[in-house]
């Protein structure tokens, strides 16, 4: 009878045990995510805020309102920040803004962006490391253009010369004065018979092949002057 309450005692501490620790292990779990959350949300600016780095001369950045990091260490010439990143939605982000337009060099190789009033740079976190941002003094090249408001300019574009105007040049066309035969004689003036008739008709057919025939020597030589 005492074997029997012992065994039974001893799976039931075992079980109590089991229960114990898988709560324990689920507690940790839990907690986990709240760890990284704590931390991601060490730091957290909720007004502009000025970030001095005691260079010579002096540098001051504004930590933008609304950025969370791990954490921000000034140095005598850098600021190193850390953060983290849980996922998309809880992640650490900070934007920096530089009223003398210092671009902020850094060991990640984020751009600065340079405004015409002020640089500004933006970091967020896609994993759990630090970065170190070194402005050296270096200032933003001048912008290329300012554009003021209200007013506008007008540049008259130059004048245009105006353009010669060149005549063509056409050679005289030669002038070949026709020459006009003179009326052919007629064997009959007053024809009376079909003989006759036919007789005078020969003669101004021979003649009107001659006048064609000058006429189309008159027409080749105004060609050639034209050509």
């Amino acid at each position: 009878m005492n074997k029997y309450f012992l065994a039974t005692s001893v799976r039931k501490l075992r079980l109590l045990t089991g229960l114990i620790i898988g709560f324990l292990l689920f507690g940790l779990l839990l907690a986990l995510p709240m760890t990284a959350l704590a931390a991601w949300n060490t730091v957290r600016f909720t007004a502009d805020t000025d970030i001095r780095i005691p260079t010579t001369p002096a540098i001051t950045l504004v930590a933008s309102s609304g950025s969370n990091v791990g954490s921000l260490v000034v140095n005598p010439t850098n600021i190193v920040i850390t953060g983290a990143f849980v996922d998309v939605n809880n992640r650490s982000s900070i934007t920096l803004t530089s009223a003398q337009r210092y671009v902020l060099s850094n060991n990640w190789g984020v751009r600065t962006i340079c405004g015409p009033h002020s640089s500004s740079l933006t970091i967020t976190w896609a994993s759990a490391e630090s970065i170190i941002i070194i402005p050296d003094g270096t200032v933003c090249p001048p912008p290329s253009a300012e554009v003021r408001t209200g007013v506008v300019s007008f540049i008259a574009p130059p004048p245009i010369p105006p353009v010669a105007q060149i005549a063509p040049i056409i050679p005289p066309v030669a002038q070949i004065a026709p020459t006009i035969p003179a009326m052919p004689t007629l064997p009959y003036p007053v024809p009376t018979t079909t003989a006759e008739i036919q007789a005078n008709l020969v003669v101004l057919q021979t003649r009107l092949l001659s006048l064609l025939q000058q006429l189309l020597i008159l027409l080749q030589a105004q060609l050639q002057a034209l050509l």
